[in-house]
């Protein structure tokens, strides 16, 4: 709801969207109006201030350009990270093989990711954010209070097995955001 639109459209248009259907939908969001509807009658119209509106046939595509630049970003500039996306959820893992290179690769994702978040005016839900996998990321972002063994993604459920926090000779350690 944050997301500037002339900086969505730019994305969308740079990623290779038809520019006919960029202008189309410049204008579309230049010109919208809504309106409230009290005891059967239509207040004044306004101007919606938030970003991609819902129920637009092409806002998932909005969203979509937007959340791989992140990933695509995020790639380019910690190649060592996975990053992943279903819709605006978003996910980063790290492998590393000692506690303190998790840690600090688990820090350089954060940082990166709320960067992207305050460059393109989104928001982090901070009640949705934690941290997953080895115990040495729990308390590695002070932002992020809450730590998961366990947690369901559709269609399953992922589950840390404490006895098996090493995969190989490597740890791991995962965003959700």
């Amino acid at each position: 709801d944050t997301i500037p639109m002339i900086l969505e459209l730019q994305i969308f248009n740079v990623r290779g969207a038809d520019s006919q259907v960029t202008r189309a939908l410049n204008g579309f969001y230049k010109q919208h109006h809504k309106y409230f509807k009290l005891e059967g009658s239509f207040d004044t119209p306004f101007r919606p201030s938030n970003g991609i509106i819902q129920g637009c046939p092409l806002s998932m595509l909005l969203l979509t350009s937007m959340v791989s630049a992140w990933c695509e970003f995020c790639m380019v500039q910690l190649p060592q990270s996975q990053p992943r996306s279903y819709a605006d959820d978003l996910s980063i893992c790290n492998v590393a093989t000692t506690a303190p290179e998790l840690v600090d690769r688990t820090q350089q994702s954060h940082k990166h990711t709320t960067d992207f978040v305050q460059h393109t005016g989104m928001q982090l839900n901070a009640q949705k954010c934690f941290t997953f996998g080895d115990r040495c990321v729990e308390d590695s972002l002070p932002q992020i209070t809450t730590h998961k063994s366990q947690f369901r993604l559709v269609g399953a459920s992922v589950k840390l097995d404490s006895k098996k926090g090493w995969t190989g000779n490597k740890q791991c350690g995962m965003l959700v955001y």
